[in-house]
C-alpha cells in the first residue's frame, strides 16, 4: 500500500519578516511593534526633566536597552505583549522612533505568574528605575482600591504609613490639569495636601486656590525677571488661614519651646531643631 503524499496548498505561504519574529527563552528579543501598554497599569506622569530624559534617550539610542523590560503575553492578541516593567524605557523608544530612529528588537523577559495587582505593587515598591512621585503613588493607590484593596492593605504591602497613603490619594484626586506640575515638583505636594484638608475635600475650592496661587507665583517670577516660577509654595496661597510654610511651623515650635521649657521634652525639641536645619539647608517645600 503506497503512502499518499500530503498536498501543499497552492500559492506562496506568507512569511514573517525577521523583525516580526519573537525569539523565545528566558531572555528574548521582541519587536517594538509587539508591545502595548496595559490600560490602567502605567500611572507614571513624570519621566524626568527634559535634560535628564534626553540623556536617557541618547543612552538608549547609542547602547540599546541594557536592562530588559518585563512583559506578559497579551490576553487576547496572539503574538502581542503587555509591558509590566519598563514604561519609561518604552516612552524613550517611542520618542526615538518618532524621530526616525529604528529600534528594531529590544531585550525582554516574561514576568510569569504575576497578576495585574502583584505587578503594580512590585512596580510601586521596588522600582529599579526612576522612583514614583507622591502623586503617581496616589494614582497607583486609587487603581488598587478600585480592585478591592483597602488603604490598610496597600500601606502594608508598600511599606508606607497609612497617613501618607491618604495624602498621596488626595493629590491624585485634584483636577488632572495639575497632575503634571505636581509630579514635576512645580507645585508643592505638601501645600496641595494641606489645601485638600482645609477645603474638606471640596476640589472645586482647591482648584481655585491653586490657580490663584499659580498666578501669584507667575507674577513674582516676572518681577524677578524669570520666565516662569520655580515652584508654587505655601507663600503663594491666600484665603486659607491655616496654610503655612512648614518652615514657619518648625520655627514657631522652637520659639515656643525656648519660652516654656515644660511644653516639649528635650528629645522633641532636638528633633524639631534638626528637621528645621535640614529643611532650611535644602530649601522651602
Amino acid at each position: 500500500m503506497s503512502k499518499q503524499k500530503t498536498q501543499k496548498p497552492k500559492g506562496k505561504t506568507p512569511t514573517k519578516s525577521k523583525e516580526d519574529e519573537v525569539s523565545r527563552g528566558n531572555l528574548f528579543l521582541i519587536p517594538v511593534s509587539k508591545l502595548e501598554v496595559e490600560p490602567g497599569f502605567n500611572q507614571r506622569i513624570d519621566y524626568g526633566s527634559d535634560e535628564d530624559f534626553q540623556e536617557f534617550m541618547d543612552n538608549i539610542k547609542e547602547n540599546g536597552i541594557i536592562n530588559p523590560i518585563r512583559v506578559i503575553p497579551h490576553p487576547t492578541k496572539k503574538g502581542m505583549f503587555y509591558i509590566r516593567e519598563g514604561h519609561r524605557r518604552m516612552k524613550a523608544i517611542e520618542l526615538l522612533e518618532k524621530a526616525g530612529v529604528k529600534m528594531g528588537k529590544i531585550k525582554a523577559m516574561i514576568a510569569s505568574k504575576e497578576t495585574f495587582e502583584e505587578s503594580l505593587f512590585k512596580m510601586a515598591s521596588a522600582n529599579n528605575g526612576k522612583p514614583f512621585t507622591p502623586i503617581e503613588l496616589g494614582l497607583v493607590c486609587i487603581v488598587l482600591m478600585d480592585r478591592g484593596f483597602s488603604v490598610k492593605e496597600i500601606a502594608s504591602k508598600l511599606g508606607i504609613p497609612e497617613a501618607k497613603i491618604y495624602n498621596y490619594i488626595s493629590l491624585a484626586k485634584v483636577p488632572k490639569k495639575f497632575h503634571g506640575p505636581i509630579a514635576k515638583g512645580e507645585i508643592s505636594h505638601v501645600v496641595i495636601s494641606s489645601l485638600v484638608r482645609e477645603c474638606d475635600g471640596d476640589f472645586s475650592k482647591v482648584e481655585k486656590l491653586i490657580e490663584d496661587a499659580s498666578k501669584r507665583a507667575a507674577k513674582e517670577a516676572k518681577r524677578k525677571g524669570e520666565d516662569k516660577p520655580k515652584k508654587v509654595t505655601a507663600k503663594h496661597v491666600k484665603g486659607v488661614q491655616s496654610i503655612k510654610n512648614p518652615m514657619h511651623i518648625f520655627r514657631e515650635i522652637i520659639t515656643q519651646a525656648e519660652k516654656d521649657k515644660t511644653l516639649f521634652s528635650p528629645q522633641k525639641i532636638l528633633v524639631a531643631s534638626t528637621l528645621y536645619e535640614l529643611l532650611d539647608n535644602k530649601g522651602t517645600v
